[in-house]
């Protein structure tokens, strides 16, 4: 143990102040306090991962642009500084204000460390070409942002004095893992990304760079004309892409000419960003514990040599707990002591990972565009303090205290009891597991508690609870009870999502405003609140009510049954056969696919059946109905006890329905479908005295109670008076008149035809008779039974039809309808179900 340097702090802020001039790994072991530097010079460049994408950029630009060859020339211009122009840091032969060619750039541009090819063609190109050739390569973080290095290049952004673009921020970005990946994609050539001659060249012109070390890597005392320089035999990759791959061959040449091998990024070095003058790297062998962080003092760097360079890079402190012990580790730690690790402002992320043990807090300043990370580790408490950015911020097991500062944040507790606080901006926090505190703060916010009982709190702002679980939720306004009980404070909306099973997500009782409830897979129950919410059943036979607001609701798959409830709402049902309620309110309607039925409700509603064989269904003691093939419309009177009446007409508009059941009530109703020809009808008039007229296809006419009028239209109909007196009228086509006991009334029939009607019998009412064709002994002619076994009789002189229970038993007969007289009725013409 070195006791000067005994805390960790003591380490941190020892290194931080004493780091060496020079570009390279600044290593810590914490367990001894020595440091020493890794490769010193020699960190990966970013510069090299930049031009093999410019050289992409430009391959990609000759294949595409006919107008544009390897010949097309472009003129040399004038110096671009410090090691990135033609005066000052010169290549034998370059003139200025000369013309060269594509060909001779990209040459250059690999072969020679000096920048001057590579700004041409990225004046050539343009940023924006490509950083988008890149990003279609599945490239996140590498991007051209400025000129190469130089402090006197110029600027690209409007800054102002020498190297104005990189103390603003604007940097050349990318990560060894995605220099990986470009070079692998290029040399799959997937999807064509490169014709044949220009796959040829990119690999041709990337084996200049062969000879290690030197700075214009071998070629200075050649001549630089448009010739095309002859590829290296068996050279191996420059000093800082050595570092950075493993290159497995296969082709038994180890240089990027003819047919290369895999590339593959080296296990420690991960996804690490990186800058041109600098990267950073974490090391842990398994046995001691490293501290590790690039130093970043290259010589064309503003910053001072004790500067410990967090801007886009990483500081991480590692514990490998198979060989130290939390007690030795501890025992080197000042207990309570704070490590604060601060981000340099930029634009660039921070990321900050960081693995401890117990008995230290760890607070962190984070800032613009961060990304922070807290694996799971045995530390009492982590506290992040604000940035002024987009962060992202994950927090360990622990109880994190997580502040997002001003910027669009997603901050995640993960485990332990948290809190987080979102502050300014449009932020997402989660709580993950444990009993946390989130607070929403200015902006609107979306808060996931996760598991535990949680309090949720929106501040200001529009603000909503968001839960994704396979569980029952039930939401109030100050409360969420599913994945734990969570208290809800300033809460505007809620997103609610099931899981694969059977889930109830009831917001009923919530009032402050829309939710949106999705019970994904299985036969869910969903019931929104008293907004406008938005309902989604997901896979499932489920059950969706809006309730109140201009809800919309859809069904998607399986037999649903939707309801919008009161107000204005929008029904899809999906898939499947549907049940489909509008209720009140002027509601949109579409069945879509399967044979729905559909009940628009009070209001002027709009129904689609979408395709299969849908059915409306309406029923309601209105007035009238009047329906055709494209519109239903009700009219509904209510008597006041002043003199005045309340009329109330409704019109639906009909698409795609093919068949229609109305429904009356108690008083008298007049239900008129004689122009829907589009299917069969079922009209009930139920109590009153009725009026029902089919329509031209086989229609179901049921009088119910009262003295009812039933007309059947065309086609084959079924008409029941029921109890009272009832008028039948059958119509064209083969009609059915029924009667279901002899008790219900003598019902006149206006048009039996002998030759294709039918009089119709229950078995259950008129005891004695068997189903199917009436038995010959069982029927007679006159006006009584004349033989024991008689049962119907038609008497033709007065058309009277009558049913005697016992023949010429004591029980008297019974008179069911009245037909026309002198008909040749016999027993076919009854038929017993």
């Amino acid at each position: 143990m070195v006791t000067s340097l005994s805390t960790l702090r003591d380490r941190l802020d020892f290194h931080t102040d004493n780091a060496s001039g020079r570009s390279g790994a600044a290593v810590i072991n914490l367990t001894t306090g020595a440091s020493s530097l890794v490769n010193p010079d020699q960190a990966f460049g970013t510069s090299s991962t930049i031009k093999i994408g410019i050289l992409y950029a430009l391959m990609r630009r000759i294949d595409r642009d006919p107008n544009v060859s390897y010949q097309t020339t472009i003129n040399s211009g004038s110096q671009y500084g410090s090691n990135g122009g033609d005066l000052n840091n010169p290549i034998p032969g370059l003139l200025a204000n000369a013309n060269y060619t594509l060909n001779f750039l990209a040459e250059t541009m690999i072969a020679n460390s000096n920048n001057w090819a590579t700004n041409r063609l990225i004046d050539f190109l343009g940023r924006n070409q490509i950083n988008q050739e890149l990003s279609n390569l599945g490239l996140n973080v590498t991007r051209v942002n400025r000129y190469m290095t130089g402090t006197g290049a110029p600027s690209a952004h409007n800054t102002t004095g020498p190297g104005g673009d990189y103390r603003a921020g604007f940097d050349n970005l990318s990560t060894p893992r995605e220099m990986v990946r470009m070079l692998q994609r290029i040399h799959a050539n997937e999807n064509s990304l490169l014709d044949p001659i220009s796959h040829s060249a990119f690999w041709r012109i990337l084996g200049l760079d062969a000879n290690r070390g030197v700075n214009t890597k071998g070629l200075a005392s050649r001549s630089y004309n448009n010739a095309i320089y002859p590829s290296p035999s068996n050279d191996f990759l420059s000093p800082d892409w050595a570092n950075l791959l493993e290159f497995q061959n296969k082709g038994g040449n180890n240089s990027w000419t003819g047919n290369p091998g895999d590339f593959v990024a080296k296990p420690a070095l991960g996804n690490h960003f990186q800058r041109s003058e600098a990267g950073r790297i974490t090391f842990n062998n398994g046995q001691v514990v490293f501290y590790a962080a690039f130093v970043d003092n290259a010589s064309n760097d503003s910053r001072a040599a004790n500067t410990l360079a967090s801007i886009g890079y990483e500081v991480a402190a590692e514990y490998a707990n198979a060989r130290v012990t939390h007690t030795p580790v501890n025992s080197q730690l000042d207990d309570g002591r704070v490590v604060t690790v601060r981000g340099f402002p930029g634009a660039i992320a921070d990321t900050i990972d960081i693995n401890s043990v117990a008995g230290d807090r760890l607070d962190f300043l984070v800032n613009r565009e961060s990304i922070v990370r807290l694996p799971r580790t045995q530390i009492e408490g982590v506290r992040i303090l604000p940035g002024g950015g987009n962060d992202t911020v994950y927090g360990s097991s622990l109880a994190d205290v997580i502040r997002g500062g001003t910027g669009n944040d997603a901050l995640r507790g993960e485990g332990g009891n948290d809190s987080i606080n979102g502050d300014a901006g449009n932020d997402q926090l989660w709580g993950g597991t444990g009993n946390d505190i989130l607070y929403g703060g200015e902006g609107i916010d979306g808060l996931h508690g996760g598991t535990g009982n949680d309090v949720l709190h929106g501040g200001n702002g529009f603000d909503s609870v968001q839960e994704i679980g396979n569980v029952n939720f039930t939401l109030t306004n100050t409360r969420l009870t599913g994945l734990g009980t969570d208290t809800l404070l300033s809460m505007e909306s809620a997103y609610l999502t099931g899981g694969s099973g059977a889930n109830i997500i009831n917001a009923s009782a919530f009032t402050n405003g829309t939710v949106w409830l999705d019970g994904r897979v299985g036969n869910d129950h969903l019931r929104g609140g008293s907004s406008h919410d938005i309902l989604n059943g997901g896979m499932g036979n489920d059950r969706l009510y809006g309730n109140n607001g201009n809800d919309s609701l859809n069904g998607v798959d399986g037999n649903d049954f939707i309801s919008g409830g009161a107000n204005n709402d929008s029904l899809l049902g999906g898939d499947g056969n549907d049940f489909m309620h509008g209720d009140t309110g002027n509601d949109r309607i579409n069945g879509e696919a399967g044979n729905d039925v559909i009940t628009g409700g009070a209001g002027w509603d709009a129904i689609n059946g979408g395709s299969g064989s849908d059915r409306l269904l309406e029923v309601g003691d209105v007035r009238y109905y009047t329906l055709t093939n494209t519109r239903l419309t009700t009219l509904t009177i209510t008597l006041n006890t002043n003199p005045n009446t309340i009329v109330r007409p409704y019109v639906d508009t009909l698409t795609s329905i093919e068949s229609v059941t109305l429904i009356g009530g108690n008083s008298r109703n007049l239900i008129n479908a004689s122009e829907f020809t589009a299917g069969s009808v079922i009209l009930q008039g139920l109590a009153g005295n009725d009026t029902l007229l089919g329509g031209s296809q086989g229609d179901t006419l049921n009088g119910g109670i009262g003295n009812d009028t039933l007309n059947g239209g065309g086609a084959d109909d079924l008409l029941t008076g029921g109890i009272g007196r009832d008028r039948l009228t059958g119509g064209a086509g083969r009609d059915r008149f029924s009667f279901n006991a002899p008790n219900e009334g003598a019902d006149r029939i206006l048009d039996f035809e002998v030759a294709t009607d039918l009089i119709q019998l229950s078995s259950r009412g008129f005891s004695g008779l068997r189903t199917g064709l009436l038995a010959a002994n069982q029927f007679t002619l006159g006006a009584s039974a004349t033989a024991i076994t008689h049962r119907i009789g038609y008497n033709n002189t007065t058309g009277a039809l009558w049913f005697d229970q016992d023949g010429t038993g004591g029980q008297a007969a019974r008179q069911l309808a009245t037909l026309a007289p002198n008909l040749n009725l016999t027993n076919n013409h009854f038929v017993v179900v």
